[in-house]
């Protein structure tokens, strides 16, 4: 049962210490209230001599780990305190947990917890195990977030883990850079890179790898180095060369544009035996042979 009748007791009958309870009045917003605790570093309490105090002193510590009742009607936390002579006032000198509540699970390990109707934050840290757990949960808009502030532009965020990190998210990871990004992986011991992404904003892309292969892109488009290139893994073939079969190309229709305008022009001669034809057809073919040889790429394939 709660403060709702308790009397305060006169200066001469309050205890020297004692055990109280943290409450709430009866005639203020449970939220306000709260609020103003927490900005004062002050509670209210109810005493086993049924007594109740107002404005009690508590440290931060202290008043971090402590749970206010829903209603003046119940109790909150537990609470040791020892009473100043010279002012004959309460001064809360720690919080009492229940058996439920411990935040000491184990040795060299300790808990920080904060629980609420709507959801609850937790810090764990295992010395003996090298192991700390940071946790948010909550029915909705869950959220953890890390600020780093630098007036001048000079702040920094650094992981620096021995072994492997592991990202999971149910939906989505979303990483946003207003300047660059860099992704590098080498081994600092042995000063080998094994691979380099990184993006400029208004440079562009540029990806590199320890076997001499690259990804540029810039405003004028594309550009990818490497000894072979493989579009596709079944039943791939070699791309043709563009350019080269081009050139090519055009020589092949020289020859044929030629050959065509001969026999275009050509005016038979009846006793000659075919023998101006001869001479125009070998005038034609005197044009250069197309050499398709060499059209195709010997690092390039598509399947």
């Amino acid at each position: 049962m709660g403060p709702k009748h308790a009397t305060i007791r006169t200066r001469s009958g309050r205890h020297s210490a004692g055990v109280a309870y943290i409450v709430i009045p009866s005639d203020a917003d449970r939220a306000r209230y709260v609020n103003k605790c927490m900005r004062t570093n002050t509670v209210g309490i109810y005493t086993e001599q049924n007594e109740v105090v107002w404005n009690v002193r508590i440290n931060e510590n202290d008043l971090q780990s402590a749970y206010f009742p829903a209603t003046y009607e119940e109790l909150g936390s537990a609470v040791v305190f020892v009473t100043l002579p010279e002012t004959n006032q309460p001064v809360i000198v720690t919080t009492l947990t229940k058996e439920e509540e411990s935040n000491v699970a184990a040795e060299n390990q300790y808990i920080i917890e904060k629980v609420h109707a709507n959801g609850d934050v937790q810090i764990i840290g295992n010395a003996e195990y090298g192991f700390m757990q940071i946790k948010a949960s909550g029915v909705t808009g869950t959220k953890m977030l890390h600020l780093v502030k630098d007036e001048q532009g000079g702040g920094l965020y650094e992981v620096q883990v021995q072994g492997t990190v592991n990202i999971e998210a149910d939906k989505s990871i979303n990483l946003l850079a207003t300047e660059s990004f860099n992704f590098t992986v080498s081994d600092p011991d042995l000063g080998d890179v094994g691979c380099t992404l990184e993006y400029v904003q208004g440079t562009g892309l540029t990806y590199t790898d320890q076997y001499g292969n690259s990804i540029t892109t810039t405003s004028t488009g594309m550009v990818i180095n490497g000894n072979t290139i493989k579009v596709g893994d079944q039943a791939v073939e070699a791309a043709a060369l563009g350019l080269t079969l081009q050139t090519q190309l055009t020589v092949m229709k020289a020859r044929q544009d030629a050959l065509f305008t001969a026999l275009t022009a050509w005016v038979p001669v009846p006793t000659d035996g075919g023998a101006s034809l001869k001479i125009v057809i070998a005038a034609a073919l005197g044009f250069p042979t197309a050499d398709f040889s060499q059209i195709l790429s010997t690092k390039t394939t598509i399947e």
